[in-house]
């Protein structure tokens, strides 16, 4: 059943300190592509007893959250709120974080940075159109280029996500995925399994993974996209990675849907303490 706005929005009077299986980082705003308001999200998430952080896309990705102006109005809409103020960016932003007012840079509690869409000489290749089709907005799924540099894609994500986590407070890697044509040199796959990463797909992935520990940055188990693959999360556990939720919600009634991370945690008996929490953001934006 779709979800009804209630007469009354009702919000907690403090920001609820949850364990990380309960909180979600991943939720837009109509401040970029979401079709709720903060308080009906919040409303929303708290009601399935979840903690929300709000993080809509910034910069290059939104012209209405790209001048220090416009940042500055985001957070203060979210400071009146019990939420975590965060923003999410293509991995490679191009735009730096003093292009934020000084005074407002301290005030984001963290950054996502999103597989989004990867700029090669043979063309830009859009992520996303897979993660789409994977959350079931698109029938199907085409690699566009139909050809491309697979080390030259491999090598210009792990430069862009060093360049964006060095610019900004990343700490949440956003659905991630190996995209199916590159798991192999041969770029045949079948949309009905998932990825097989041969021997060079599978160093490109755990160098990833090396980054995001160097880098303190954790893997968003994401439930729109139902990603990263199993096969990368399996990885990441073995290798002490640390993980965080996401709805990815973009419509009102998905604002703290955890499936995805919740069903993974059990299968794999990932424990709450690997997982990105409040108190973590709380300190680490204390110091």
């Amino acid at each position: 059943m779709p979800w009804q706005r209630p007469a009354a929005v009702r919000l907690p009077a403090d920001l609820p300190v949850r364990d990380g299986l309960r909180v979600d980082w991943h939720c837009h705003s109509r401040w970029s592509d979401g079709q709720g308001t903060p308080p009906e999200l919040i409303e929303r998430a708290e009601s399935m007893g979840v903690t929300l952080g709000i993080s809509d896309h910034g910069m290059s990705d939104n012209p209405r959250l790209r001048t220090p102006d416009q940042v500055a109005s985001y957070l203060a809409e979210l400071s009146r709120y019990p939420v975590r103020r965060g923003i999410e960016l293509s991995i490679g932003e191009p735009l730096e974080m003093g292009n934020v007012a000084e005074q407002e840079q301290c005030r984001f509690d963290y950054a996502i940075a999103s597989l989004h869409a990867v700029s090669l000489p043979e063309g830009t290749v859009y992520t996303s159109r897979y993660l789409n089709w994977r959350a079931g907005l698109y029938p199907s799924y085409r690699p566009s280029p139909k050809r491309y540099d697979r080390r030259g894609y491999f090598e210009a994500v792990l430069d862009g996500l060093e360049l964006t986590a060095s610019r900004w407070p990343v700490r949440i890697l956003g659905h991630f995925c190996l995209l199916p044509e590159l798991a192999t040199k041969h770029a045949g796959f079948r949309l009905d399994e998932d990825p097989n990463p041969d021997a060079e797909a599978t160093e490109w992935l755990d160098a990833i993974i090396q980054l995001c520990l160097r880098r303190g940055i954790a893997v968003e188990l994401n439930s729109k996209s139902r990603a990263p693959h199993m096969s990368f999360i399996k990885r990441a556990v073995e290798v002490g990675a640390r993980f965080s939720c996401g709805s990815d919600a973009h419509q009102r009634h998905r604002a703290g849907d955890l499936s995805y991370g919740l069903k993974l945690a059990a299968q794999l008996g990932i424990p709450a303490d690997r997982f990105l929490a409040v108190s973590d953001v709380l300190t680490a934006s204390a110091t």
